[in-house]
């Protein structure tokens, strides 16, 4: 119903009222107006706590989308947080830049881990774009936290909006092929000194495994912290080992059967010279 209907329905039923009506002299038309005032503060408060449960349950299920598992930590608190303190016309606009930064996030890593073929300046871009995005995601949340009122008290363990952002919980990274494709390399290449474990492949020099993963997190790291990255390349690169000459175990194929993408990679690059395949690989190190 529009604004002047209302308007019109209700002056027609004042209209109504008999101007005999004792209702004139009590004080009733009064006590009716202020009456309809009241209910319609609380109708457009319901509205407005209304679109910011809404904002926040499009930021949630937003946030649960993410193919990297990250989470928004204190969006659990703000969810449980009473809303009737909370200023709409403010919130509703940090929330939703919020959900638009964590949806480019999404996306932009979905491609960057859809498995296909790209050159090297083509991989350094996606995840330099990937970075600004979470820089982004970083300033909203940030934003919308220092927006809550003093009632709301962020997790204390909190010491910083990316980290909340980058918490981990059920599902895993995504891995790209850049990624298995280091792991292949990592795993194929070791230097073998004795019946023993490979050591880093050569073209690393004297260093530990540790030293060799670090070098490729800048690059490739997707959002992870460095010791989910250093845990995950070396997952990637056990996967390889039930395949080559490493000295190590690695994981059973029978047990732990290789992902597709981690096959795709290896079909193309174990016919290719060493030479080669360093010449792809050192372009992701950063020393």
């Amino acid at each position: 119903m529009s604004t002047s209907g209302i308007v019109a329905t209700a002056l027609e039923f004042l209209e109504s009222i008999d101007p005999d009506d004792s209702i004139w002299d009590d004080g009733g038309i009064e006590q009716f107006v202020e009456e309809v005032h009241a209910l319609a503060t609380q109708k457009r408060l319901a509205r407005e706590r209304f679109a910011i449960r809404r904002a926040i349950a499009a930021l949630r299920a937003e946030v649960d989308n993410l193919p990297t598992g990250d989470v928004v930590k204190e969006l659990i608190a703000l969810e449980s947080a009473g809303v009737a303190s909370l200023n709409p016309g403010v919130f509703v606009s940090q929330i939703e830049a919020l959900t638009g930064a964590v949806t480019a996030y999404r996306q932009q890593i979905t491609r960057t881990t859809d498995g296909s073929p790209r050159t090297v300046t083509e991989s350094a871009a996606m995840y330099q774009t990937m970075g600004s995005s979470l820089a982004l995601i970083s300033k909203c949340h940030a934003e919308l936290v220092n927006a809550v009122p003093g009632s709301f008290e962020p997790e204390p363990s909190a010491t910083s909006s990316q980290q909340l952002i980058h918490r981990r919980h059920s599902k895993s990274t995504p891995v790209s092929r850049e990624l298995w494709t280091v792991a292949f390399f990592l795993a194929s290449c070791g230097h073998r000194v004795d019946d023993g474990p490979a050591d880093p492949p050569m073209e690393f020099g004297p260093v530990k495994w540790g030293n060799v993963f670090a070098s490729f997190y800048q690059i490739l790291g997707a959002g992870r912290d460095q010791e989910q990255f250093r845990k995950s390349l070396s997952n990637l690169r056990d996967y390889y080992d039930a395949f080559v000459d490493s000295g190590r175990k690695g994981w059973d194929p029978k047990t732990s059967p290789m992902p597709r993408l981690g096959r795709s990679v290896m079909a193309y690059w174990q016919n290719r010279s060493r030479e080669e395949l360093w010449e792809y690989v050192k372009q992701f190190v950063t020393r």
